[in-house]
């Protein structure tokens, strides 16, 4: 699959994006969609991305987990080659589903987005992520959702809350070329380091680097929900896994009432 460049119409980027776009527009770019049975969601998730986003894209993947072969044909029908559709023939689970597609990465970054987000804002939001990647050799992924998407996910304790629970360093740092980020406290929100599977950039390196093994290997039998993503989040924590958080977000979650994900 070659090159995809989705563009939008926009009034004069400034001098400082267009050196960012310089400076990152080397470093190849595979997005991961993991989806299971809601083709709605996932459609809107895919078009907003692909409307928002001005980043030149090497791989876009569709991990589909429903075992439903009409739910892969209506994605295929959708977008045809398009997308590199990886079909589950029988459920998996959200982990292995990633292991799955995550396997056949090589670019230098997998972008990684769950089915139910819906992409506006900052249409930057790949290019700004590259900077603070590239400049922080301790920070291994990305956030990029609104910040007041996490009013309406974790309530108001995620931003104002006590140490040990809000969200985000209290400190607005710059990239060299001006791109505003924070940083995940550590810990936060509990025993959270700021690993997570909502939507955001990571090095390819560095899932190979914390996972040799892939994230399914740390699932136990019966893990429901987000306990299987906490599990890989206490591994990532152990081995020094840092977050940052874009200060202009680029989506908000669209599936807080219709997960349909099993582990």
């Amino acid at each position: 699959m070659g090159l995809l460049q989705f563009e939008v119409a926009t009034e004069g980027a400034s001098d400082a994006h267009t050196g960012e776009t310089r400076m990152t527009q080397n470093k190849t770019v595979t997005v991961c969609i993991t989806s299971y049975e809601r083709f709605d969601l996932l459609k809107q998730t895919i078009d907003s991305f692909m409307s928002l986003n001005t980043y030149a894209i090497e791989r876009f993947i569709v991990a589909e987990d429903s075992a439903r072969p009409e739910m892969r044909d209506r994605i295929s029908e959708e977008y045809g080659d398009t997308i590199d559709l990886i079909y589950n023939e029988v459920n998996l689970g959200q982990p292995r589903s990633i292991d799955k597609a995550y396997k056949t990465i090589t670019t230098d970054y997998i972008f990684h987005t769950e089915d139910d987000y819906l992409y506006s804002g900052n249409a930057d939001f790949i290019q700004d992520s590259i900077c603070i990647l590239e400049e922080r050799s301790d920070v291994h992924q990305v956030w990029l959702r609104h910040l007041e998407d996490y009013l309406v996910s974790h309530g108001p304790a995620a931003l104002y809350g006590e140490e040990g629970t809000r969200f985000f360093e209290d400190e607005v740092l710059f990239t060299s070329t001006q791109v505003p980020y924070r940083m995940l406290r550590l810990p936060h929100w509990g025993s959270w380091c700021g690993f997570s599977w909502n939507p955001g950039l990571r090095r390819t390196s560095d899932y190979h680097k914390f996972f040799p093994d892939g994230y399914a290997v740390h699932v136990q039998p019966g893990d429901v929900g987000y306990q299987a993503e906490f599990r890989c989040n206490v591994h990532a924590m152990v081995n020094g896994y840092r977050a940052a958080f874009l200060v202009n977000g680029a989506c908000n979650n669209m599936g807080n009432e219709a997960s349909t994900f099993t582990y």
